[in-house]
């Protein structure tokens, strides 16, 4: 069945006159109409009454998702006008509102969407720019992958290097290729992903932007492996090639965060709380401070830690933040519980956290909390305070570097 997504969506909601309903319902009407024209080809009209629907149906789009109005809007009337069922002419808008829907965290109905895109474009990538429905399956793909659907993410990550192979453009399949390696590193096949990451690199030595985000891969993929030292340094590498200060301070905040998990709590420290003040993306201040109030609860500093927890509360907007940062500050908050408040108070907080995390497809994080759940009911306490080591020789130069440099940037 066709834009499933979008009927169980709807029969999620309570009545047919709240916002989900009449925004949701504008987008499936218009999915249909675009389904019908590239059945039905050029010059369908539609008859007085469902041409009427259509028209209320987006004019009734709330102002909240306005942005959606726009781009289904603009869909319609480029069906309309069309002259033939080249579908590139319509995918437009529709691929706008299929990244609306994922800034929305409605990443379900965005697959639905890109799907509508990719079967449109696929029989006549010969035909038209290949580029398109290359970008469409990684983007399909990286929603999969998101959303724990892995064996579907590496189906469409093979289809889009198979189309990516076509394109006069390196970019673009090393870029595919980039992303399916973070796939295998999600999995486990830590392996697999480091060795892949070796390789695009020494295919990209002349994309800087690219090598970043390579680095930036495999430095994650070092940390998985317990591999600090050479995390750090590639992410150093990755945050000195990086082209704008918001990718700047992202890499900046993995690195903080990979120092901190490696015993270099000072350096960690020091960074996480300059982004909490300076950094200009939303994310990263928002992550930075998460990790601030994550060093106050191993620091057992319970004045910072209500401090931190009411700046994150009023200060943080997790409708437009990343899904599992809300979740993640939930866990924290619950061993900040544990660590001031006892275990009665924090065991409710923690399963609260693994229910949600559970239903979020977060599994990770709900491992975590039900671990602590576990140690709780029966009596082991949580080690709260980690290791911590003095800055190693080799990584001297990069955390004075970065002490220096983080000054610049995010000033």
């Amino acid at each position: 069945m066709r834009h499933l997504a979008f009927y169980k969506e709807l029969a999620k909601c309570p009545d047919e006159v709240c916002d989900v309903w009449r925004t949701v319902a504008a987008g499936l009407l218009v999915l249909r109409y675009f389904d019908w024209w590239l059945t039905d080809g050029p010059g369908i009209t539609l008859d007085q009454g469902a041409s009427t629907r259509l028209a209320q149906a987006l004019e009734e789009i709330p102002r909240s998702a306005r942005p959606a109005r726009r781009l289904l809007q603009h869909a319609v009337s480029l069906i309309t006008a069309s002259p033939n069922d080249d579908p590139t002419l319509a995918v437009g808008p529709l691929l706008g509102y299929a990244r609306y829907l994922e800034e929305q965290r409605s990443d379900h109905l965005a697959a639905d969407v890109l799907l509508s895109v990719i079967d449109a474009l696929m029989p006549l990538h010969a035909q038209y720019d290949p580029h398109t429905p290359t970008i469409a399956l990684l983007r399909l793909a990286n929603i999969q992958r998101r959303t724990g659907a892995f064996d579907d993410a590496a189906v469409n990550y093979e289809r889009a290097i198979a189309l990516a192979n076509t394109i006069d453009d390196r970019s673009v399949l090393l870029t595919v290729q980039l992303w399916r390696a973070g796939l295998w590193r999600d999995r486990g096949n830590l392996g697999d992903a480091e060795l892949e990451y070796t390789q695009l690199l020494s295919l990209a030595t002349d994309l800087p932007h690219l090598r970043s985000m390579l680095l930036r891969g495999r430095g994650a993929t070092h940390q998985r492996r317990g591999q600090a030292d050479d995390a750090i340094r590639d992410l150093y590498e990755a945050f000195t090639l990086a082209q704008s200060d918001a990718d700047r301070e992202v890499i900046l905040g993995d690195l903080a965060s990979c120092a901190a998990d490696s015993g270099l709590r000072t350096l960690a420290r020091q960074i996480h709380e300059s982004l909490a003040i300076h950094a200009r993306g939303a994310v990263a201040r928002a992550y930075a401070l998460a990790n601030c109030f994550e060093h106050a609860i191993v620091d057992g500093d319970q004045v910072r830690y209500r401090e931190l927890r009411h700046r994150l509360r009023t200060q943080c907007d997790f409708s437009a933040l990343p899904g599992e940062l809300e979740l993640h500050v939930a866990y924290l908050s619950a061993r900040g519980l544990e660590r001031f408040g006892g275990a009665d108070v924090a065991l409710a907080a923690y399963d609260d956290v693994a229910t949600h995390a559970h239903q979020a497809k977060r599994f990770h994080i709900e491992h975590e909390a039900r671990s602590r759940i576990d140690a709780l009911r029966a009596g082991t306490a949580a080690a709260m305070t980690p290791a911590v080591r003095e800055l190693p020789p080799s990584l001297d130069d990069i955390a004075k570097a970065v002490t220096t440099l983080r000054v610049h940037v995010t000033s």
